[in-house]
This record gives C-alpha cells, structure tokens and sequence, in this order.
C-alpha cells in the first residue's frame, strides 16, 4: 500500500536526520511516515538542511528555497547578525536600505520592496519584537567578575542581613496602551500622562524583610493626604520638584535605617548602583556596595575583614 505524501517541515527534517544517525531508513521510514524514498532525499540533502538551520531559516518551512538574490541577502543577513550582537535596534526599513546599498556595490538590480523584506523576514526567522530591560548595558565581564568576588563580599553576613535597594518611576496615571474594540470601529488613543512619582524598594535577600516603602512626590502635602498623619502612612512620603530621588533624600532615608538597625543591634549590607543621588557615606551599622566598574573589597593580611584597607578588582 503507498503512503500518502507527506511534506516535513526543516525542523522535522532535522528530527529524521539526527534518528537515521543510530536507525535503518526502513525504521527512519516508519518512526515519521514517510517512504524509504524520502527518508532517502533528505539525507542526501543532510548538509543543505543543516546549513538553513544554521543560518536561522524559518524551522516550520517545508523547503529550502533558493533567492534570486543570494549575494544581497548573505551579506545583509550576515551584517544583520553583526549589528544585533552590537544591541544595535534593526528595522524593516533599514534592513530595505542596507538591501539597496549592498546592491548597488555588488553592480545587481534589486528592489527592496515589502514583499521581498517579508519573505526575508520568513527565510531568517526574524520577528519583530519590543525591546525591554537593561542587561544589554552590562559588561559580561564586569558580571563574571562579581560572580567570583560575591563570596567574598557578602561573607560574614546572614541572608536575613545582605540587602538590596533600588529606584523605580510609577506613571500612576497611564491609561493601558491596547484594549478590546470592536471590530469595524476606530481605535483611537489619549495622550500620555507624564505624571510620576519615585518609589525606593529594598528586601533582604532571604526574602523576610521589606523596608517600609520610600516613595518621592512633588508636592510635600498632596491634597489627597489632607488631615493624614504622615506618620501612620504604611510608606515614607518625601518631595521635591522633579518628584526624583536626590542625595539629601536617599542620605537621609540611609540615617533612618541606620538607626533602626542600631536599636536592633545589627549590621546589614545593602547593595546600591551607582546613581549619581547614591551618596558613598559611611553608618557605623550599615555597609554600602556600590554595583559599579569599581567596587572596593576589604582585605588584610590573615584574610578576615578590614574596613580601612581596600583593594580594586574592577
């Protein structure tokens, strides 16, 4: 009985490929469905199917297809490939405006039309995504070396002891930027509001402790806290201008907790980057780490901790 033609997709291809290393085609034949025959073509096209793989070609294509224009779309994957490991942000028009630049030097009528960047986008497996977060800004290097020297740093202290702290912007008034709508209706959108305040969080590494919250407005009695007690609010309220932290503020806010680690008799380790409103002060029950190109580590001769004696090893 013949089998009905069955079409793999690259990445199945693949799965074929990878099971006929260790089985008879008759075994590859029955494991996928296929005919001996097909299992057959694709292994005489084993080193095509690995090198589309390798050249991120879309995995649920069913055939490699040749362009008409190899030359151009090598060299822009290939500088593609370059500007993204830079976290250089690539568009569709740009991608067009590279295609024409690479054809005009290589003397080849090209036209970078939508349809052509589609099937380019189609062939490379390329998406289009939104760019969020900030890891791209850090120095692997810089992360390899903390990685090795975070023993040292935080050793002597607890979990409940070794502290984090950071800044973030909340935009309370910003509306979502998608919605449900009804088909044959207009989506129109409002303008966004810039109102903000700064909110300082900081947790223990164990996860049992949450400083109380800093949060920084611009207006020192906000008429929403009218006959409040600033005192009983489940946050500490700061102002100034801008609503952004500055050094007296973060300054002060560091006293505070210094104090309050004095009257529990402890020492903690907080852990800061290095913004400019971070002060580098000195609380006898509070030790500061700066995550920045340079970070100061105590040492001494017989190996236990120093705080008069520092070396840099970034």
């Amino acid at each position: 009985m013949s089998l009905k033609r069955k079409n793999l997709t690259i990445s199945e291809k693949l799965n074929v490929i990878e099971f006929a290393s260790t089985h008879s085609q008759r075994d590859v034949a029955d494991r996928f469905g296929i005919s001996v025959g097909a299992v057959n073509n694709i292994l005489k096209k084993k080193q095509e199917i690995q090198m589309a793989c390798e050249e991120n070609c879309n995995p649920q294509m069913k055939r490699v297809r040749l362009s008409s224009h190899c030359e151009v779309n090598d060299l822009i994957w290939q500088w593609f490939v370059t500007a993204r490991s830079k976290n250089i942000p690539i568009s569709g028009p740009i991608l067009q405006a590279k295609g024409i630049d690479f054809a005009e030097q290589l003397g080849i009528p090209f036209k970078a039309s939508n349809g052509w960047l589609e099937k380019f986008r189609s062939r490379y497996n390329i998406a289009f995504k939104t760019l969020c977060g900030e890891s791209a800004s850090v120095d692997p290097g810089t992360v390899d070396t903390w990685k090795q020297q975070l023993h040292t740093i935080i050793g002597g202290y607890s979990p409940e002891d070794i502290f984090n702290c950071d800044e973030t912007g909340l935009y309370y008034k910003v509306l979502p930027t998608k919605s449900l709508v009804e088909k044959n209706k207009i989506c129109n959108g409002t303008k966004t509001s810039k109102d903000r305040l700064t909110i300082l969080l900081c947790a223990n590494m164990s996860g049992t402790e949450k400083l109380k919250l800093l949060m920084i407005g611009k207006s020192q009695n906000p008429r929403c806290f009218k006959h409040m007690d600033f005192s009983q609010m489940p946050v500490q309220w700061k102002a100034n201008k801008k609503a952004w932290m500055n050094s007296c503020i973060f300054a002060e806010w560091l006293k505070d907790i210094n104090n309050k680690m004095k009257r529990q008799k402890r020492k903690i380790l907080v852990f800061i980057d290095n913004a400019t409103s971070h002060p580098h002060s000195v609380f006898s029950n509070i030790e500061l780490k700066v995550f920045s190109c340079k970070l100061y580590i105590p040492i001494t001769a017989n190996g236990s901790r120093n705080y008069t004696v520092y070396e840099t090893f970034l």
